[in-house]
C-alpha cells in the first residue's frame, strides 16, 4: 500500500503496517459498512471522530456524502453530568464506571462499540422516558 499509517493511530489501536496489509481493500470495507449502516443509528463515544472518518472514507471511495444518524454517548454524558470539572471524567471508562459498568480495554473497535452501546443503555435510564431519537441526536 502507498498509504502510510499514522504513528499515533498505530500506537493507540495496535494496527501496524503488517496487520493493515492483511486487511481488505478500503473500497470493500466501506461498501459493507455503508450497507450495514443503512437504516441504522451509529452509537459511539465522541461520535464526531467516527463521523468524520466515515465521511472522509465514503467521499474518497464513492465521491458522495454519507447521511448518517448518530448518538454520541460523550455528549449525552456531558448533558447528564454537566458539572464535572475534570475533562478526563467524561472519557468512556470513567463514564461507564459512574453507572457500575465493567472496565474494558480501550481502543479496540468491537470492544469500544459494545462499551458505548452499554453506556447508552445506562444513560437512557437517566433521561426522560420516551425521549425520541431526534432529541438524543440533538444533545
Amino acid at each position: 500500500s502507498d498509504a502510510r499509517l499514522d504513528r499515533k493511530a498505530v500506537t493507540i489501536h495496535g494496527i501496524g503496517e503488517q496487520r493493515a496489509s492483511r486487511g481488505d481493500p478500503l473500497e470493500d470495507v466501506i461498501a459493507r459498512l455503508v450497507e450495514a449502516l443503512a437504516g441504522r443509528v451509529l452509537v459511539a463515544h465522541a461520535a464526531g471522530i467516527e463521523q468524520t472518518a466515515l465521511a472522509d472514507a465514503v467521499r474518497a471511495v464513492f465521491g458522495a456524502k454519507l447521511p448518517i444518524r448518530t448518538i454520541c454517548t460523550l455528549r449525552l454524558e456531558q448533558h447528564i453530568h454537566p458539572r464535572l470539572t475534570d475533562s478526563e471524567a467524561y472519557r468512556l471508562g470513567p463514564a461507564r464506571a459512574r453507572y457500575g459498568l465493567p472496565e474494558y480495554a480501550a481502543h479496540d473497535a468491537l470492544t469500544d462499540a459494545i462499551a458505548a452501546a452499554e453506556l447508552l443503555q445506562a444513560q437512557l435510564t437517566r433521561l426522560p422516558a420516551g425521549i425520541t431519537l431526534g432529541a438524543l441526536e440533538a444533545i
